[in-house]
């Protein structure tokens, strides 16, 4: 056949099989029904010869009309296609036909034809990728995400999707229920919300949706911590657990991962994360710092972060999936994603509107979930309609750019804090209101609405949180005023850094306050490094 010829510009013949592409015809132009076993396996560009492309077309097109594919039917619908005429009209389509396999096949055919055709575009991808190379125009890491988005392209492309028969999908139902380890949910850590929720399935998509200043942010990482300390899979496994900022840098949130677990060691003397930024803590306070940054260090498997402003779904894609492998390699379960926020996402076709672009973001996440098995929890910034509001407890409708968000997610968490609206109100005039509104600023409570959960029921659930420290919790812990882990190892770890205890009610007025502005550390201590040297940027 003359097309056998069709070369690469190196003089390589490029991979085909003409005889399965052949095969696959005739079985579909013997029984055009079979076209519906093999939908979304080829694709009319998935053949070597194009001839036999547009052939495979009409065929379809002729069965997505209702119409009945044969010899006859083909050829009147290609009319005058020279390419055809070269290899015999009609006669040609006939003798696909009548040398059609015996039995059905045409799986095992449109299998082969999609293989040979993966590899011509791996082909055309490599000599793109050395083109671009050699060129020295385009950066290495242009090429690289190029490459990276061409070769999923390739691998997404073709994956066929079927109906699940009712037998077998109550078989999968009953094995989820009976044992927990064919399919286990993430949780929060957070009794107030698991017990409603029941855990973050695989493939499930979570929006977490607040103005700024609500606290979703601190609850994303609170939580992220949660599951890298503590999660695990129902095989035993640790949960790994990555989060995609397009705000905060990466020292940024490792200073809130440091404070929120440093609460939990030392809830008086734990430094807010803006302390740590300002690098102005007390003796007592670096110390903390120290045992909690060394406890999150040591999760440098579990917890991945990076920061990327303007991500396209096929980057984060290729990122996912190279994560996913990795943790499966170092014996960790893949958790959860986190991704603040989407508002900072771009498309991956810069041509689209914000509203196009937002349905596509939406849709890609849904799918991306599913791909990687993991759910993922999406960060989404209100619109300014609920500052106009008396009552500005958010709702679905306050979903900002697209509907897509609320139709493709699983559930939907809205955050809402009293007191950052009541900070910022001026003091009442009646005596009478004062003290309703001194408490209002004082609230730690964080309002949690459910506005949408697939499988179970919404409402509003109350958790506590210090936003200083970036900690989220149940409830007020006991401890917060004193005490603590840290307590019971204190003196031991502070001598460790050149510390002296302190006294057991230290006052502010003669605690010593070491700052990177010129102070000096203790004298009967090693010199302390500067907390920069504690960025944990190895997480990236």
């Amino acid at each position: 056949m003359a097309r056998d010829s069709i070369l690469y510009p190196t003089g390589r013949t490029q991979p085909h099989n003409l005889e399965a592409e052949q095969s696959l015809l005739g079985v579909l132009l013997f029984e055009s029904a079979h076209l519906a076993d093999i939908d979304g396996i080829v694709t009319p560009e998935s053949f070597y010869d194009p001839t036999h492309g547009r052939i495979f077309a009409a065929i379809s097109a002729l069965v997505s009309m209702g119409g009945r594919a044969d010899a006859m039917t083909v050829a009147d619908r290609l009319g005058a296609d020279k390419g055809l005429d070269e290899l015999g009209g009609v006669r040609y389509l006939a003798d696909l036909t009548e040398r059609a396999p015996p039995g059905y096949n045409g799986s095992t055919y449109a299998e082969i034809v999609r293989e040979f055709s993966q590899r011509r575009q791996l082909l055309r991808t490599a000599e793109e990728i050395e083109k671009f190379a050699m060129s020295g125009e385009i950066r290495p890491a242009e090429i690289l995400e190029h490459a990276e988005r061409d070769l999923l392209a390739i691998q997404m492309k073709g994956r066929a999707a079927g109906f699940v028969n009712a037998e077998t999908a109550v078989g999968q139902m009953i094995d989820e229920f009976d044992n927990p380890a064919v399919a286990s949910g993430v949780i929060f850590g957070l009794d107030t919300l698991d017990s409603e929720i029941g855990g973050l399935m695989p493939g499930e998509l979570w929006l977490g949706a607040g103005r700024p200043g609500m606290g979703k942010s601190a609850f994303a990482s609170s939580v992220a911590l949660n599951i890298a300390r503590h999660g695990k899979h129902a095989d035993g496994r640790p949960l790994g657990v990555a989060t995609v900022n397009g705000e905060m840098g990466v020292s940024a949130m490792m200073r809130r991962y440091t404070s929120d677990l440093a609460f939990e060691l030392a809830p008086r003397d734990a430094p807010s994360y803006a302390k740590l930024r300002k690098r102005n803590v007390t003796n007592v306070e670096r110390a903390c710092f120290h045992e909690a940054a060394r406890q999150v260090a040591a999760l440098k498997d579990q917890l991945q972060v990076i920061k990327v402003t303007g991500i396209t779904l096929s980057r984060l894609r290729s990122l996912m999936r190279r994560q996913v492998a990795a943790w499966h390699r170092q014996g960790i379960a893949p958790g959860l994603l986190i991704v603040d926020h989407v508002g900072l996402m771009r498309p991956d076709d810069p041509r689209h509107q914000r509203t196009e672009a937002q349905t596509m973001i939406a849709i890609g996440l849904k799918e991306l979930a599913g791909e990687l098995g993991i759910p993922i929890l999406a960060l989404v910034q209100l619109n300014r309609e609920v500052e106009k509001r008396d009552d500005k407890r958010p709702s679905l409708p306050d979903l900002r750019d697209s509907g897509a968000w609320e139709e493709n997610a699983d559930g939907a968490l809205f955050f809402y804090r009293d007191a950052y609206y009541a900070i910022r109100e001026t003091t009442p005039k009646r005596a009478d209101q004062v003290q309703f509104w001194e408490s209002r600023k004082a609230s730690k409570v964080l309002e949690v609405i459910i506005g949408k959960i697939r499988e179970g029921e919404g409402g509003t659930k109350e958790l506590w949180v210090d936003i200083a420290r970036n900690a989220v919790r149940d409830r007020q812990p006991d401890n917060v005023f004193g005490g603590g882990l840290w307590a019971h190892q204190f003196e031991e770890t502070a001598a460790s850094y050149g510390l002296s205890a302190p006294a057991a009610n230290p006052s502010p007025a003669t605690e010593t306050t070491y700052s990177s502005e010129g102070s000096t550390p203790p004298a009967d201590g090693p010199e302390e490094p500067p907390l920069s040297a504690y960025d944990i940027g190895e997480f990236e």
